[in-house]
């Protein structure tokens, strides 16, 4: 291995430890080479979506998002010209990484510029898709999942992102981006005000009952497919992410649904529970486990 990229697997490593905390105490059940894939795709994913959220005009964010796709295409033509780019073309090559949802992830990314809003719920399915079923597409030859993953790898995107969208709404909303469907806020009676004001009410509590419902059952339509992955360093790594981002909506379940006072994380001590459970084998999302 050359000196860049070397380097470029360090600085993944790091930006992947400093921007998820989740993934990164997952991914250390990863086997070596496949953990270091897996941070080199994660700090693309993470430069891809800074640059959506970069702070400037909305053409200067145009532009982070054009050079991202610049750096893109240099990984995949053998042309990279940074250490990380070197590190996601070591990636591409070793496992096979396709191409086509991460350029689908970048044009959706590229769509969040300016300030965003979704219509109807069908919407926001093809939005958690742009921006986060793809991650499971693209990362599905490095884990070593089966041909025929595609739709649970998906699935399991779209509720993490549902996930993401229920802990962050009140954040989302000041920043000027609206995810959760117009539709549905209507028919509630909820505003964008009540939103940024951070109502807890009956009125939320049943929309956001719906939102959650819909990213159970995305998390429960996920399982055979991660059953399938036959590396058990693989297949455990996802299962404790599935964990990880599951126990985030379980809590907010706790919270009767209230987001807004502070952001919902999960303790240390409360990953390293889940951590055991599915290493040894049990499933922490079964109904009765605690």
């Amino acid at each position: 291995m050359n000196a860049e990229l070397a380097q470029g697997f360090r600085l993944a490593r790091e930006r992947t430890r400093l921007g998820s905390r989740s993934f990164y105490f997952a991914s250390h059940l990863l086997d070596g080479p496949r953990r270091a894939g897996a941070y080199a795709l994660y700090a693309f994913l993470r430069e891809a979506d800074d640059a959506a959220d970069s702070p400037g005009t909305p053409d200067a964010r145009s532009e982070r998002v054009r050079r991202v796709r610049s750096a893109l295409e240099r990984a995949y033509s053998g042309k990279p010209t940074s250490a990380l780019e070197h590190a996601l073309s070591s990636a591409v090559q070793t496992f096979g990484l396709p191409r086509e949802p991460l350029e689908e992830l970048v044009a959706a990314v590229g769509a969040e510029v300016e300030r965003v809003r979704v219509a109807t719920w069908s919407e926001l399915g093809r939005y958690c898709h742009g921006v986060a079923s793809t991650v499971g597409l693209a990362m599905a030859p490095l884990l070593g999942a089966p041909q025929g993953f595609e739709r649970e790898a998906a699935a399991l995107g779209h509720a993490m992102q549902l996930t993401n969208i229920l802990r962050d709404v009140r954040e989302d909303v000041l920043n000027d981006r609206v995810y959760l469907p117009a539709e549905a806020l209507r028919a509630a009676g909820i505003t964008e005000l009540d939103l940024a004001r951070g109502q807890l009410d009956d009125r939320w509590r049943a929309l956001a009952s719906q939102v959650a419902a819909r990213a159970n059952e995305a998390y429960d339509a996920a399982e055979p497919g991660i059953r399938a992955i036959a590396p058990w360093r693989s297949r455990t790594t996802v299962r404790l992410m599935r964990a990880s981002y599951r126990e985030i909506l379980r809590e907010i379940e706790r919270r009767a649904f209230d987001v807004f006072r502070e952001r919902v994380v999960i303790s240390t001590s409360r990953k390293l529970w889940l951590a055991t459970r599915v290493i040894a084998g049990a499933d922490p999302a079964a109904p009765g486990a605690h």
